[in-house]
């Protein structure tokens, strides 16, 4: 029997290579996630011992002044459990923060809160061991800065193990390429065998559903290690997430979206980097049949994106909230027109149906999906013009409009996720009113029909613009 094609081997050691170093950063990225979890799991623990704690020291403080006024002030009032102990004391910070206290006693809580959140923090203790020529020494740093950055880390990680996923795929498909050119069956399961079986068993048959069926080693070993990875990186979310007060306080300036600005970015690099090692890598591109085409190619036409955007206006008259006691339910238009006060306390500060800063963020969204509205009016009747600078430059602006509108309709949507499921009503707010004009957080609503049809449209005519757009 003739020696393997020395091409056969290089390909499939450059496999294994690849595989090798894709399995070791995500056991890697495990490690690091298991031993940030553990310690934020430990810390919350400690933590809620503290908030226990001080609560009840706030209370006795609270009933004992109360105490002096009214002798009949109910002895206990705050309720300090592990739960709801936080919550009264941002509560009591924002009151010390906006109430004209004596200067003594502002100095005395302040210096209190102090020593609470340096108490609350050190809960958060991580060890890191060093050994060196039998010397041992730990390195104590705390685990919610750590806990800030891994997420980061984490995420570029896999980005790195995704293009080694374009590498090893670029290798794999020469490599099937050389075994597809054996003449006999006996070479062909020598050089399948001789790769380690890195090139697949299908080397013969198209893809279909048994063929996907077949399980290897090292896809097993990856795509394991990458749902441990995304099970921990969502654990260490919620973990440390739960210490953020003023997570819902903005759309934009807060550690979620960061981290979603980060996401997302990758995700864009890595879609144009596996668009480029498709070319490289003679991938031919898929094919889709006439009745598939044709089934699709009706939504990009004028008629479709124009009926789009005008059911996406049209939305902004119907119910984007759901009612709220006195305010009722509020309409798309009422976040672009002046808000009506609800009332007017007597220090002289008026009280909105929204937040001023968080609506100022809903307008400048707002305004940023009506260009790209306006864009793709003006995009579908060119579509069938000559390709001027102008067509293009027009093409250009729609593709980068329509990648915005779809960025800031995800964000959106997590926000909404975040209100709903991990983020409490920041005590803040309540006491707002005393000091400035303020407004009710978006914790107080939920989406109505109105607000799911706008933002069901804009997907599709981001959709539409992506897939249609030349820069693609």
């Amino acid at each position: 029997m003739d020696k393997a094609n020395p091409a056969q081997e290089r390909f499939a050691e450059l496999i294994w290579r690849t595989v090798k170093l894709r399995v070791s950063l995500l056991i890697a990225s495990v490690a690091l996630l298991l031993v940030t979890w553990s310690s934020l799991t430990n810390g919350n623990i400690e933590a809620a011992k503290v908030d226990v704690d001080f609560c009840r020291h706030l209370e006795n403080k609270t009933t004992e002044a109360l105490n002096d006024v009214s002798p009949k002030t109910p002895k206990k009032f705050a309720v300090c459990t592990p739960e709801e102990a936080r919550n009264y004391i941002e509560a009591s910070r924002a009151v010390a923060a906006v109430l004209p206290l004596e200067y003594e006693f502002l100095e005395k809580q302040r210096a209190e809160l102090a020593e609470y959140d340096q108490k609350r923090r050190a809960a958060y203790k991580l060890e890191i061991g060093l050994s060196s020529q039998g010397a041992e020494s730990k390195i104590i740093v705390n685990a919610l800065s750590v806990a800030e950055v891994v997420p980061f880390v984490v995420v570029l990680i896999l980005s790195i193990v995704m293009l080694l996923g374009f590498q090893q795929n670029a290798y794999r498909w020469h490599l099937r390429r050389l075994l597809k050119d054996v003449k006999s069956r006996e070479e062909l399961n020598h050089g399948i065998a001789g790769s380690q079986f890195l090139s697949g068993l299908d080397i013969d048959n198209s893809a279909n559903a048994g063929t996907l069926m077949i399980l290897s080693p090292e896809g097993a070993a990856i795509w394991v290690s990458l749902t441990a990875v995304t099970y921990l990186l969502y654990a260490v979310l919620a973990a440390f997430i739960i210490n953020l007060i003023h997570l819902t306080s903005s759309i934009f300036l807060n550690y979620l979206f960061a981290l979603y600005t980060w996401i997302f970015v990758l995700v864009i690099a890595l879609w144009r980097t596996h668009l480029k090692y498709g070319q490289h890598w003679g991938q031919e591109p898929k094919r889709t049949s006439k009745s598939s085409i044709d089934r699709i190619r009706w939504l990009g036409n004028r008629w479709s994106v124009c009926t789009l955007v005008a059911v996406a206006l049209a939305s902004m008259f119907f119910p984007w909230t759901t009612p709220i006691g006195s305010i009722g339910s509020l309409k798309g238009y009422s976040f672009v027109l002046k808000q009506k006060p609800i009332f007017q306390n007597d220090l002289g500060h008026t009280m909105y149906p929204v937040d001023p800063k968080l609506l100022s963020e809903i307008r400048f969204q707002l305004l940023l999906v009506a260009i790209f509205l306006a864009s793709c009016v003006f995009s579908s009747f060119f579509a069938g013009s000559h390709r001027t600078a102008t067509t293009k430059t027009l093409k250009r602006t729609n593709w980068l409009l329509a990648l915005v509108t779809v960025f800031l309709s995800l964000n959106y949507l997590i926000y909404m996720g975040v209100l709903e499921f991990w983020a409490d009503i920041d005590p803040s707010v309540f006491f707002a009113n005393l000091t400035h004009d303020a407004g009710f957080p978006m914790n107080f609503y939920d989406p109505a029909f109105g607000f799911l049809l706008f933002l069901f449209c804009c997907l599709m005519l981001g959709w539409i613009s992506l897939r249609e757009s030349d820069n693609i």
